[in-house]
């Protein structure tokens, strides 16, 4: 009795979390944890951007990841998306659509190339060995059906779905001050996601480190946590597993004005989220001219309980 005590005071004191258990090693290991698989792509010419459903609160997601207030990213919006006032700290879900002139991965080269994702601002893990300006939870994460993505897939056993079309179509040109998008994002298994919303500039943006987390079975088996379309957990045995972006300087963000017009719908094509939801979300959008993504390492020191799911 007295050494499981031990034990379990040392686990709390290296960081163990509520569902999860971290070895002590872990979350310092730096070497290890940067440790890369040898999937990347570099790209060109990107925007990115896409709704995110924001709501009042800082809850923990599968009782482990710590929400991040996401105000300032959204241009420090005056309502939620449910129409409150804002009064304190915001979290929410983000569907966000890449889409780049050029990229190269896997000893390919595309043009007019499209990727997303799916997830939720978080704090930086206990785990986590440094690198990173920001954190994201990915409850989905889409490439295409070609010689890319199928690269990535090989590389991991996350569940890693197929993006059909992002696009974003400037309904007032967006050099003027305050301008207006159309944006889209299709994810041919999770489905359709599009925003339509004012906008403005918000600010340029430095290079900095995106830091995407995600789980995948710790049995080593295809996980299908990016069929989930419910929001919930999925309750097992993970590892958590990492991607890295890098998006170079000189990057443009922008964010619908105080008051503006915003409205968002998530159609699933399975019909799994239930009917088509329409409500007020800010849109974010990211004039990139560089970014780097590549796929990390399975944090095999560290297990997980649930998974995240949206």
């Amino acid at each position: 009795m007295r050494a499981a005590l031990a034990l379990a005071a040392a686990l709390l004191a290296a960081g163990c979390l509520a569902g999860s258990d971290v070895a002590p090693a872990a979350a310092r290991d730096e070497a290890t944890s940067a440790e890369r698989t040898g999937f990347a792509l570099v790209a060109e010419g990107c925007v990115s951007g896409g709704f995110i459903s924001s709501y009042h609160g800082s809850p923990k997601l599968a009782n482990v990841w710590q929400t991040a207030d996401i105000r300032e990213e959204l241009g420090n919006p005056i309502r939620d998306s449910v129409g409150m006032p804002t009064i304190g700290p915001l979290f929410g879900n983000w569907h966000i659509g890449i889409a780049c002139e050029k990229v190269e991965a896997a000893g390919e080269t595309a043009s007019d190339y499209a990727f997303g994702w799916v997830g939720a601002m978080i704090e930086r893990p206990a785990w986590d060995h440094g690198g990173a300006d920001l954190h994201f939870l990915l409850a989905g994460l889409a490439f295409d059906g070609g010689p890319i993505g199928e690269a990535l897939r090989a590389a991991t056993t996350a569940d890693v779905t197929h993006a059909q079309e992002v696009r974003f179509d400037w309904l007032v040109p967006r050099e003027l001050p305050r301008s207006a998008v159309y944006a889209r994002f299709v994810d041919a298994e999770r489905g359709v996601y599009e925003s339509w919303s004012e906008m403005q500039r918000h600010r340029d943006l430095p290079e900095r480190s995106i830091r995407f987390w995600w789980a995948v079975p710790a049995d080593g088996s295809e996980s299908r946590s990016g069929h989930a379309h419910t929001t919930g957990v999925m309750a097992g045995r993970y590892h958590p597993v990492y991607f890295d972006m890098r998006v170079g300087g000189g990057a443009h963000h922008l964010t619908p004005p105080a008051g503006g017009v915003e409205l968002a719908s998530h159609n699933m094509l399975e019909m799994e989220h239930g009917p088509v939801l329409a409500q007020p979300c800010t849109t974010a959008v990211y004039e990139q001219p560089t970014l780097r993504f590549e796929l990390g390492r399975v944090v095999e020191d560290v297990l997980l309980h649930e998974v995240w799911t949206h």
